[in-house]
């Protein structure tokens, strides 16, 4: 219904002006020519019947056929068999050619009839029925047309051609056919002087390698640029992008997205979203911004990351033996990530999607299960997308929540820790290692083991120190639980983040819950 609505409200505003000027008389049809021309009272002496190689003139229009019926005071036409048209203008000259036409002179207005065809320039039209409109030059059919330009084939029930504004309207079924594209929608409104087609309704767009859909839009055929207002959607081959509204520039491959923006990636299993996304088809770069969230799905779970900024692109590594290019995503200011097992806050984080390792830059924190892990610099591993190292340089800081709200600590230089099966099995704190270990048994502080060394190696089963290995000039004591000091419960540096901490997907959007 709307597409239908579309049509006749776009005709109405284009022929208003047209209409309201028209003469309601005209210059009587003037007969140049005809084999037989019969006349009687019983017709009345304003009919005329014409018979072989019948040829009248109107105006800039001349009509031939095989016989023809005149009514001079009605000033109107009806000729029948191998009719032709010709009308000339200033700007252009029109043919058509049909079995039979109703040509009205005062009003303008022809009616064509049975294998109807139109020509100007290099325009044409096929339909089986046809209205004309003289004055005003425009062509309507609502019987299911076909129009043929130099570069396109246009197909649909509906259609309106105006030869001397170079202007095009269709609906219903709307089918634009060229080289380098086809356009399937349910209105189309095209200008042949800019070249620029513009889509009304549900729009699917089919060009090399590329899809487009839309319920409004437009497309220049001229420069091959796409906006897509409505509803915006583009496939390619590894990438879908959703959004608002979408510009597309085919021949640079720029696209620009807005309003809740969403990437796909079919082959990684990613989903990039934000406000606003710019990209580039030929580079397959992504930038998001405002609201962005990486999401990596997993066979076992799913990753959310969280920022101002995503910018994603293709990077390459070479080796002795072969090139990889793979993507890397570059996640920036106020990053936070959550999957079920393991969440993560930083500054600003590099991806690689080529072994799915995180890089956590500035004050990084990272937490699985009670444990918060920080330092200045955080490289997080992974094994069929399962974490199976952690590496953290420069300050480095673990600490683990126990129970009566107790704290075991362990900091250093630098630390290594390995996971099993997404839980922590193995930790190394490397050079100035240092940690407090609270000891309990059935739920009752015994005492606190605090100790030093060059290196501390602690082993972990079942979320539980199994045992704590120190190398390299240790130095420690027991200290029970009535000999505590302040001092003695805390590391310098020791700071708990539990306001950063995400416990869900949806804190990645909560920087802080103390704000």
């Amino acid at each position: 219904m709307k597409k239908i609505f579309f049509f006749y409200f776009f005709i109405s505003i284009i022929t208003l002006n047209t209409l309201v000027a028209q003469d309601k008389e005209s210059k009587p049809i003037e007969l140049i020519h005809t084999n037989y021309l019969y006349s009687s009272k019983k017709l009345g002496k304003d009919i005329q019947i014409l018979k072989g190689q019948v040829i009248v003139s109107h105006i800039n229009t001349t009509i031939y056929c095989d016989s023809a019926f005149i009514d001079r005071k009605k000033n109107l036409m009806k000729g029948f068999g191998d009719v032709r048209v010709i009308k000339v203008s200033e700007q252009d000259t029109v043919l058509l050619y049909c079995d039979s036409l109703n040509y009205e002179a005062n009003k303008g207005n022809t009616y064509f009839a049975g294998n109807v065809r139109l020509y100007k320039d290099t325009i044409k039209l096929f339909t089986s029925e046809l209205k004309y409109d003289f004055k005003s030059d425009e062509a309507i059919y609502e019987k299911k047309g076909k129009i043929l330009t130099k570069t396109d084939t246009l197909i649909s029930v509906k259609g309106y051609y105006n030869p001397s504004k170079k202007i095009l309207a269709f609906a219903q079924n709307v089918v634009m056919k060229s080289q380098k594209y086809d356009i399937y929608t349910d209105s189309l409104f095209h200008d042949l002087n800019k070249k620029i087609s513009f889509f009304f309704g549900k729009t699917h767009i089919i060009g090399d390698s590329v899809d487009l859909f839309t319920t409004l839009g437009s497309y220049d055929h001229k420069y091959q640029k796409a906006k897509i207002l409505k509803q915006a959607q583009i496939n390619f081959k590894e990438q879908q992008i959703f959004a608002k509204s979408i510009d597309y520039n085919k021949n640079s491959g720029l696209i620009f997205a807005q309003g809740n923006v969403k990437i796909i990636d079919t082959v990684q299993r990613y989903t990039l979203t934000g406000e606003f996304g710019k990209m580039n088809k030929e580079n397959k770069q992504f930038l998001i911004y405002k609201n962005a969230v990486l999401t990596q799905y997993r066979d076992k779970d799913t990753f959310w990351l969280h920022s101002d900024t995503i910018f994603s692109f293709i990077d390459t590594l070479i080796s002795e033996y072969d090139t990889f290019q793979y993507r890397k995503v570059l996640v920036y200011h106020r990053v936070k990530g959550f999957q079920r097992d393991l969440q993560v806050k930083a500054d600003s984080v590099v991806y690689s999607l080529l072994d799915s390792t995180l890089f956590l830059y500035h004050q990084p924190v990272l937490w699985s299960d009670s444990i918060q892990i920080t330092g200045n610099y955080m490289e997080l591993l992974t094994l069929n997308r399962d974490p199976y190292k952690l590496i953290v340089k420069d300050n480095s800081f673990i600490i683990e929540h126990t129970l009566e709200d107790k704290f075991n600590q362990i900091k250093g230089k630098d630390i290594e820790i390995k996971f099993k099966n997404r839980q922590l099995k193995e930790v190394e704190v490397k050079s100035d290692a240092q940690a407090i270990y609270y000891m309990f048994q059935d739920s009752m502080l015994m005492a606190v083991n605090k100790l030093s060394s060059d290196t501390i190696r602690i082993f972990i089963n079942n979320k539980k120190i199994k045992s704590i290995l120190a190398i390299g000039s240790p130095r420690g004591r027991i200290i029970p639980p009535n000999q505590l000091t302040p001092s003695d419960e805390q590391l310098d540096g020791f700071q708990w983040y539990w306001y950063f901490r995400p416990l869900k997907p949806e804190d990645i959007y909560i920087w802080s819950k103390k704000d």
